[in-house]
């Protein structure tokens, strides 16, 4: 995150991310009939891969350069397609909620007057689009992503994991602590025996923050708050002042990040062997140094005019 700007980054995500979805490809078709899992060890891992590297390759379609956007449309559909035949429902509903927010960054480029014109128009539409949402909700969440609006399961886990968090509310049970406390965990495979790993020093509670709660306490929880508006603060600072689609891809990341934290732990804060951790963490140290170099030198084009010197003498 130091070492390489935004842009030398999205460079390296975009063949990681391209090279990953021709393998889940492969082995998804290899894999029959079913929800398709690709590489990963589950369906819901897969969904959310998909759903940011759709997003990812649909903004470098859109506002990159022209060069290669065929390719980058093809790895889009791609994508859309794998997040489709993984089945999962709740990466489709993130991405499909993202969709509103891409012409934010081509409004962020206009003169002021009409960028204010165009933002005004935005908020209207996504104020409608929220009430329509609303009004449907049933229809969208029952018959479209065929989930059901009582207590689901995973309601009735978090609920009890809370309750269990609440006997340490402070500090929790330490990383891991939980999980591996037999006591606890042999509590968690009889109320709910579908839990892989729960009683043998595995599992998870199916939500990032129920995870940190168990963790870490309401300190851990705070901490991890504060972090996250601090970040996304400063990422769309930056973006506003520099206007590059660099940072507007990290917003969209911090924002799948949120969302997919609530109902998965695999790919949330304190996952630190998940990718998407690596993702939160190059999007806080990069612009935490980006905006330092702003903030220090007063120049907004500081961070595109140094790799561009940096460019310049590698070429001499």
């Amino acid at each position: 995150a130091t070492r390489y700007t935004p842009k030398e980054q999205m460079q390296f995500l975009a063949w990681i991310l391209g090279i990953y979805i021709c393998l889940n490809f492969i082995f998804g078709i290899q894999a029959g009939t079913g929800a398709w899992r690709g590489i990963t060890s589950h369906k819901n891992q897969l969904s959310g891969a998909m759903s940011i590297a759709s997003t990812f390759f649909l903004t470098l379609s859109i506002y990159s350069s022209s060069r290669y956007r065929w390719i980058k449309l093809g790895l889009t559909g791609l994508a859309f397609l794998i997040l489709l035949l993984s089945q999962g429902k709740g990466s489709l509903a993130i991405f499909v909620g993202l969709l509103p927010l891409l012409p934010l960054h081509k409004i962020v480029k206009q003169e002021y007057r009409l960028r204010t014109i165009l933002l005004i128009s935005a908020l209207l539409i996504i104020a409608v689009m929220g009430v329509v949402t609303r009004v449907n909700l049933e229809f969208i969440v029952v018959d479209i992503l065929g989930k059901n609006m009582g207590a689901s399961s995973r309601d009735q886990v978090w609920i009890y994991l809370i309750e269990r968090g609440l006997e340490k509310p402070w500090l929790g049970y330490g990383y891991g602590g939980f999980w591996s406390d037999p006591e606890e965990g042999l509590g968690v495979a009889i109320e709910f025996p579908w839990i892989a790993g729960a009683g043998q020093g595995g599992g998870n509670a199916h939500s990032a923050y129920v995870e940190t709660f168990l963790h870490l306490g309401w300190l851990g929880v705070t901490l991890v708050a504060i972090s996250f508006l601090t970040v996304i603060t400063r990422v769309v600072l930056l973006h506003s002042l520099t206007r590059q689609v660099e940072y507007f891809w990290m917003i969209q990341s911090l924002i799948i990040i949120a969302c997919t934290s609530l109902y998965e732990s695999y790919g949330g804060f304190l996952a630190y062997r998940h990718w998407f951790w690596v993702f939160y963490v190059s999007s806080a140290y990069s612009s935490a140094v980006h905006l330092n170099r702003i903030m220090r030198t007063g120049n907004k084009l500081i961070n595109i005019q140094a790799e561009k010197s940096f460019y310049s003498k590698s070429a001499n």
